[in-house]
């Protein structure tokens, strides 16, 4: 790690250098450069031996002065003396050894014969060059100088969420833990993290809406390592039986916070805001308990080995370097299918009738409540440019939160609003949160709609606009040299959805052209309170 912080110094942005210098004075600490980081850390390193910290450990347990700590809802009946007592006999234990364990080799290195590249398009005014491979694989590259030594990569596999089956609510959370945890069919977890230790390689699956996704980061010397376990990933995931009895030790976990903490109502109002569609309801205990391994494997694995792929990677390659390692790797997966079937009633989420109120409690001493005000707006698939300007209605909104309830009333702190629409459903809303006291969510909230109304009656003024547009345009700026924007906003999936290049294309100039008209227009057609829910998420001690 210290030896990457050393690679990447030329390419730190200005924010992150800012907040550790800030971080070490108020730590009273020194600030030192990567190499002096790398110099130190070397210097221990070679100092170690594993006498030397058997010896360390040894030393640090020789002590009387040990807290035995339990942490419960309620404290047990002689719960001092119960834990000194547990404790006292796990130490006539007896301990042995563990054995050494062979470290071998990664299993995964031929997939078969390397394709080929059947198409290149070149995309010059955006720096990016598309592949399709002979197995029907897409491939979109961006070499990019804003993070040396760095390369971030997605594979975007089939139609995620869409093809979940019917009445399954919680599978997509159980099926990607269960897949994540299991680690491959010739290398569990355990056996990974040997393997791969020193190297900069990892990956993971996320469950979308309307896709799979295996992410991962690496630097250009293990690249081919990285790619490689994406690929292995794909074609033999370990689906380990200790997976599933892994996740059945979280489930009281997750059902203990929906109880205890936000997480519960949130989730209440996350189904009801999507007119309870399963996709996006939490199941009661017993259905999620009842979930199998192969219910994911039967859902799971037809989509990664055949649904159509498309890999996209941004950072610090070489296209020419980087060619003959996807060939062998990516290219040489079996063939890929490429139709899509058409989920268009899937997309369809139906948002609850307005104007509503709605009251999710939750059991906790804590005096904290959180009220929230949303709106139906449209999704995003189809119109980007109204997308932005309720991006801009949300900002503007914000500041009159800010001066109304943090300012005049000091009500709450953080209060703010933002816009959520959909990329891939026929959804979105625009939301106002306030983090208050309990007893304050129905005030508060119902002044937030009143802050709304009054902009749908009166409108906003032009130094709202262009106090809110400044930043937005230099955030615009800024994000053109972060691979986290070109990679996620632009590159991934854009031969599925080719509209994604000519967004990044009008992006800045879109925004540039945002007018009072538009926002007030907006404002006056979907934030008026008849349209408005309220949303209630309030503690209740159980006295």
């Amino acid at each position: 790690r210290a030896k990457e912080a050393v690679k990447r110094k030329d390419t730190r942005r200005n924010p992150g250098i800012a907040n550790a210098l800030v971080s070490s004075i108020n730590d009273e600490d020194v600030y030192t450069t990567p190499e002096t980081d790398l110099e130190i850390t070397t210097a221990a390193l070679e100092s170690l031996t594993l006498e030397a910290c058997h010896q360390a450990l040894k030393t640090f347990w020789d002590t009387e002065d040990l807290s035995l700590i339990l942490t419960t809802k309620k404290a047990p009946e002689n719960s001092s003396a119960t834990l000194k007592k547990l404790f006292l006999e796990s130490q006539k234990t007896e301990v042995t050894a563990p054995v050494e364990e062979k470290v071998s080799a990664f299993a995964y290195t031929d997939f078969g014969p390397a394709g080929t590249i059947t198409s290149t398009k070149k995309i010059d005014d955006l720096g990016i060059t598309q592949l399709t491979l002979s197995n029907n694989i897409k491939v979109n590259l961006k070499p990019t100088d804003f993070s040396k030594n760095s390369i971030s990569l997605i594979a975007q596999i089939g139609q995620g969420q869409l093809t979940q089956p019917d009445n399954t609510p919680g599978l997509n959370s159980f099926a990607s833990t269960i897949y994540q945890l299991g680690g491959l069919g010739k290398h569990s977890n355990d056996d990974l993290q040997r393997i791969l230790a020193g190297k900069n390689v990892g990956t993971g699956l996320s469950i979308g809406s309307a896709a799979f996704e295996l992410s991962g980061r690496t630097t250009p010397d293990d690249l081919l390592l990285q790619l490689q376990l994406m690929c292995a990933s794909i074609t033999d995931p370990g689906f380990r039986p200790e997976a599933e009895r892994q996740f059945r030790k979280f489930i009281p976990t997750i059902y203990q916070q929906l109880q205890f903490t936000m997480q519960g109502p949130s989730a209440k109002m996350m189904a009801h805001t999507h007119g309870n569609d399963f996709r996006f309801v939490t199941p009661e205990k017993e259905k999620l308990s009842s979930y199998t391994t192969e219910q994911a494997k039967s859902w799971l694995i037809p989509h990664l080995q055949n649904a159509p792929l498309e890999l996209s990677i941004v950072g610090d390659f070489s296209p020419g370097k980087i060619t003959p390692l996807l060939l062998k790797t990516f290219g040489a997966l079996p063939n890929r299918n490429t139709n899509l079937p058409n989920f268009e009633a899937r997309r369809k989420i139906k948002f609850p009738s307005t104007p509503g109120n709605e009251t999710y409690t939750f059991e906790s001493k804590i005096p904290t409540a959180t009220a929230i005000a949303l709106w139906q707006i449209p999704s995003m698939r189809k119109d980007i440019k109204t997308s932005r300007r309720f991006s801009v209605l949300a900002s503007i909104f914000s500041n009159r939160l800010r001066e109304e309830i943090r300012e005049k009333l000091g009500a709450s702190y953080s209060p703010n609003a933002g816009s959520a629409p959909s990329a891939e459903l026929d959804y979105g809303h625009l939301q106002a949160v306030s983090t208050v006291k309990k007893g304050e969510t129905e005030k508060l909230g119902t002044l937030m709609i009143q802050l709304a109304n009054q902009i749908a009656t009166d409108g906003i003024t032009k130094d709202e606009l262009d106090r809110t547009l400044n930043p937005i345009k230099s955030n615009l700026k800024e994000s053109l040299r972060d691979n986290g924007y070109w990679l996620n906003t632009v590159l991934n999936g854009s031969q599925k959805q080719p509209h994604k290049l000519d967004w990044a294309r009008q992006r800045d100039n879109d925004y540039a052209s945002v007018t009072e008209e538009e926002i007030n227009t907006l404002a006056k057609n979907y934030l008026t309170k008849d349209k408005a829910i309220l949303y209630q998420l309030v503690p209740q001690s159980e006295e």
